[in-house]
């Protein structure tokens, strides 16, 4: 808790200096994971969104308690399909060596629509196999790194 008020405080004082030109924002990076601290560290966050003089954003994997997130915007998405991963991940390598890229997203897709209880596994960690790759790609195209690594 003491380390988001500071952090609240610190953007509150900045955006006094900076005046009305400008937009200052709190990012919250993912709060779901402080939300099952036993400190509860979010309790802060009531006083803060009745009439924040900054904007505060929060990015969570999960859902929030109601009380949270009454004060705010919620944007969900739906999980990815396998087609929408095949084409984030072709847009991501730029390229689909030997459909290579199609396997691994209907793989992710299996293993992330069946993760049991809590997610252990999200779209981020796809985005990094996918990242990987690519530069696997790029580094065959200049010779350095083989194709090995990944089978």
């Amino acid at each position: 808790a003491d380390s988001i008020i500071f952090q609240y405080r610190k953007a509150v004082e900045f955006a006094s200096s900076r005046g009305q030109d400008s937009l200052t924002v709190l990012l919250l990076d993912e709060v779901g994971l402080a939300e099952l601290s036993p400190d509860l560290p979010l309790k802060v966050l009531h006083e803060m969104l009745v009439d924040p003089p900054i904007a505060i954003v929060g990015i969570s994997n999960w859902v929030l308690d109601p009380a949270k997130m009454n004060r705010a915007c919620i944007l969900q998405r739906p999980d990815p399909g396998e087609g929408e991963l095949s084409t984030t991940a072709q847009a991501i390598a730029e390229t689909d060596t030997q459909g290579w890229l199609s396997a691994l997203s209907q793989g992710f897709h299996e293993v992330y629509s069946h993760q049991g209880g809590r997610p252990w596994i999200g779209m981020r960690d796809f985005y990094s196999l996918i990242k990987a790759v690519r530069r696997a790609i790029d580094g065959q195209r200049s010779g350095s790194v083989a194709w090995p690594i990944f089978l």
